[in-house]
């Protein structure tokens, strides 16, 4: 029989509570804002800055499908995922590290149409 170290099974209950959670955020839970993109695309979050411990949505639309999205916060990947029936539309989330230090870092989303057309958005967030 196989254990699993303590760590890892941590990390994995925290991820599937993340995914968990952000099936009960409604639609509209993303904030109006929206981050520097290229033309057809736009970046949104759900809280204008973060707090130490706090979980954020971040959506990606574009007017054409998605299909590969990455991002990246300070340091940190990000996972996105698109529901069904919405091509034009990833989102992810970020755990905000209680051990980072406050102050403005940069999330950037790379990706691609569809089509192969690259997508870049990036936006300083606290």
């Amino acid at each position: 029989m196989r254990l699993i170290d303590g760590n890892v099974a941590r990390k994995r209950l925290v991820l599937v509570c993340l995914v968990a959670i952000a099936g009960f955020l409604p639609a509209g839970a993303v904030g109006k804002e929206a981050g520097a993109c290229a033309p057809g695309t736009e970046l949104r979050l759900s809280a204008p800055e973060s707090s130490q411990g706090s979980l954020l949505l971040i959506e990606l639309k574009s007017a054409q499908g998605l299909a590969e999205v990455k991002g990246d916060w300070g340091g940190r990947r990000i996972a996105f995922w698109q529901e069904s029936g919405k091509e034009g539309i990833q989102r992810g989330l970020v755990g905000v590290d209680l051990e980072k230090a406050p102050g403005e870092y940069e999330l950037k989303v790379t990706g691609r149409t569809a089509s192969g057309e690259k997508i870049v958005a990036a936006r300083w967030w606290k």
